[in-house]
């Protein structure tokens, strides 16, 4: 199951889409589009991809409600693979929370890859769930990798339990349970990473060759997590001169 859109010169083009759900976009001064087909959830067995290709565009998308990863009775991984291709492009990609109820397993692939006059930012939101959930999930597989000019600037890979998030959280005494992660390339980075200190929004670091920043917000509720994405996504559209945007219900 797959949705591929591209935009050529800022001309929208759906290529596929064999997800059994929907999309929109809107252009109204700028290309947004609002992703329902990934928040609706992702069972065991599934494969979704999702594939945007920029070439000299701009373009918004966010994920309308929280994508919900479903129990795995019998222990197969649901798979979301992400793909984003960016030629001399600007991408904003909001993802909305992920819930993962017990006995849940994914494994989520992002690639990356950007030419080096492409700016982008990406958020991801990781929540304990709003009832039960309580980080009960089986297991979680991340590996995000952003090239930039065919050589690979960050590579991050990782696999997670639910003993590890619940040991970690008892060890630091946390109550600040939900977690975002911002990845963000744009000609002034040195900028960004002092608005965003100045705004105590969370912690920022430098990948290898600083071409881009990783910033982690945690938070005691949602309001609050996405407040902060919010505004660290703010300030990636001040610092490339475009103006505020209301994404709507996200």
């Amino acid at each position: 199951m797959s949705v591929s859109i591209t935009f050529d010169h800022n001309r929208f083009d759906l290529q596929k889409l064999t997800l059994p759900s929907r999309y929109f976009h809107f252009n109204e001064g700028e290309n947004y589009v609002k992703l329902l087909s990934i928040g609706e959830g992702i069972f065991p067995k599934d494969r979704i991809k999702t594939h945007f290709s920029l070439q000299q565009s701009s373009c918004i998308v966010a994920s309308e409600s929280a994508t919900k990863v479903y129990p795995s009775p019998q222990g197969q991984f649901g798979i979301h693979a992400i793909q984003l291709d960016l030629v001399s492009s600007n991408l904003e990609y909001m993802n909305d929370e992920m819930i993962l109820f017990q006995g849940a397993k994914l494994i989520q692939c992002l690639h990356v890859k950007a030419s080096k006059n492409s700016d982008f930012f990406y958020s991801d939101i990781l929540t304990h769930g709003r009832s039960f959930e309580a980080y009960d999930f089986e297991r979680m597989v991340i590996r995000n990798r952003f090239s930039i000019e065919g050589v690979l600037e960050y590579h991050e890979a990782f696999d997670l339990s639910k003993e590890v998030i619940k040991s970690y959280l008892i060890r630091h005494h946390a109550s600040q349970m939900i977690f975002a992660k911002v990845y963000v390339k744009c000609a002034h980075l040195e900028a960004y990473a002092k608005n965003c200190f100045d705004a105590q929004l969370g912690c920022f670091g430098y990948t290898q060759n600083r071409q881009m920043l990783l910033g982690l917000f945690s938070g005691s509720s949602m309001v609050e997590v996405k407040k902060k994405v919010t505004q660290a996504w703010q300030i990636y559209r001040t610092i490339n001169q475009k103006a505020k945007f209301h994404l709507g219900k996200w």
